[in-house]
């Protein structure tokens, strides 16, 4: 005797697109679906051109350990930056929760929040960096965290005065 698999209790096939879902897990599915981060701003303009992609983030450890060893580096309360000109474009960058930053959920906030500011700030800058970006535990509001952010790129010489 054979078990039915789950989808066909549901009418699913494996074929379709994506499984249907019960429960609390549909609302993962439609946000992990959704691909394109549209910003509205006050001024009610649309700015879709402002998403972070996967080819804007330092993935090997190569690239990441160079960034330390070579790179420049300044830091405020909250946050070091270290950065690298690599002549890549675009700038790519990752950010680091140092060990002792509480538990994980206040860490990936604490990564949510930082990288954010980043993407808010990135279209002032200019391209061919390598930035790590090391969080400290400080106010992770996104106010206080693009302030910070700014204030290292000002440092950097990479962004105009606001």
């Amino acid at each position: 005797m054979r078990f039915p698999r789950p989808y066909e209790y549901q009418g699913w096939s494996p074929g379709a697109e994506t499984p249907p879902c019960q429960g609390s897990c549909q609302t993962h599915h439609l946000r992990r679906a959704e691909k394109v981060l549209i910003v509205v701003q006050n001024d009610g303009q649309l700015h879709a051109g402002q998403r972070f992609p996967r080819r804007e983030h330092i993935r090997s450890r190569r690239d990441i350990s160079l960034v330390f060893e070579k790179g420049a580096r300044h830091s405020v309360k909250g946050l070091r930056m270290h950065l690298l000109p690599c002549g890549s474009v675009p700038s790519r960058v990752v950010f680091v929760t140092i060990r002792n930053y509480g538990n994980a959920v206040q860490r990936n906030r604490a990564r949510r929040v930082v990288s954010e500011s980043w993407r808010l700030l990135k279209s002032g800058l200019s391209t061919g960096l390598d930035v790590v970006v090391v969080i400290y535990p400080s106010e992770d509001t996104l106010a206080a965290r693009q302030q910070q952010m700014s204030q290292l790129l000002r440092r950097f010489g990479i962004i105009q005065q606001q």
